[in-house]
């Protein structure tokens, strides 16, 4: 299957502070294969870089830890942006909170996806990549490596940025994306999108109001496995090929009949006069 965006979540900001609580998603319940992509950024505006960043998922409640995926400094400054994942979260318009050491204002934006491998970590979460620049047009070329070899088994690709004292207008090569000015004062911009990917590295360039620092961060998301793609454990190609194909379940992990090659055995005709073979009957 392909992992697609379910749900999307609207961009919040927080207080400036060392925490945040967003609560701008709702992930249903009964989805495929589902995760949690949050992309936020960090505005130091003590003057000091995060660290220690952390983020969990139905915060006070289940508690689940989301995966630290990463993070990218601005051009020249201390601000960030970043992502964090979660696969199989709980369903409910829940509270996602955000920790941090020294003094930042906040912002975030999580979107629901379905169709994920649900391993996690590194294995999900595939080909972090990061880029820093200050240009008008800044661009960001995402990896897209991912092959399953079926069209209908397709990752997808989502990145992050912030922008420093200037706003985004567009952003080229996201099929979506949401674009929020939070902090108005020196101006501090940040976006959120996706793009599926394609047979090449996915360009993604952001259109500003004027020549700016930029941080950009972006991630690959794998699909799940298309159910009946692995092949049987301990079978040849052909019978994994064979069972797939709709052999019934039974003779798909068989031997063969036949294991070794036998003399073939000529029988010459009877004599004439009839037959010398033995006869069984009833008497």
């Amino acid at each position: 299957m392909s992992v697609s965006t379910s749900t999307f979540g609207t961009q919040q900001t927080g207080a400036a502070g060392t925490s945040m609580t967003y609560n701008g998603l709702t992930v249903p319940s009964g989805s495929t294969n589902p995760a949690i992509i949050f992309g936020f950024s960090l505005y130091a505006s003590g003057g000091v870089a995060a660290s220690g960043i952390s983020a969990t998922w139905d915060f006070g409640g289940t508690n689940q830890a989301m995966d630290f995926i990463g993070t990218a400094p601005i051009a020249g400054g201390v601000d960030y942006c970043g992502l964090f994942g979660l696969v199989n979260p709980a369903p409910g318009n829940l509270t996602l909170h955000m920790a941090w050491t020294n003094t930042c204002v906040p912002n975030g934006c999580a979107n629901h996806v379905t169709g994920v491998d649900q391993t996690g970590g590194s294995t999900t979460w595939r080909n972090f990549g990061t880029n820093a620049l200050t240009s008008a047009t800044p661009s960001f070329n995402m990896g897209a490596t991912y092959n399953s070899g079926a069209g209908s088994n397709t990752s997808l690709l989502y990145a992050t940025c912030i922008i420093q004292l200037s706003t985004l207008s567009s952003v080229s090569g996201a099929s979506w994306y949401t674009a929020s000015n939070f902090q108005a004062s020196p101006v501090r911009s940040a976006g959120g999108m996706y793009a599926l990917p394609s047979a090449t590295p996915t360009t993604m360039t952001w259109t500003l109001a004027g020549s700016a620092a930029t941080a950009m961060a972006g991630i690959e998301i794998k699909p799940a496995a298309i159910p009946g793609s692995a092949a049987l454990a301990g079978q040849s190609p052909e019978v994994t090929r064979l069972a797939k194909a709709g052999m019934p379940r039974g003779l798909a992990g068989m031997p063969p009949l036949i294991t070794a090659s036998l003399p073939i055995i000529v029988i010459p005709p009877p004599p004439a006069g009839g037959s010398t073979l033995p006869m069984m009957g009833v008497g």
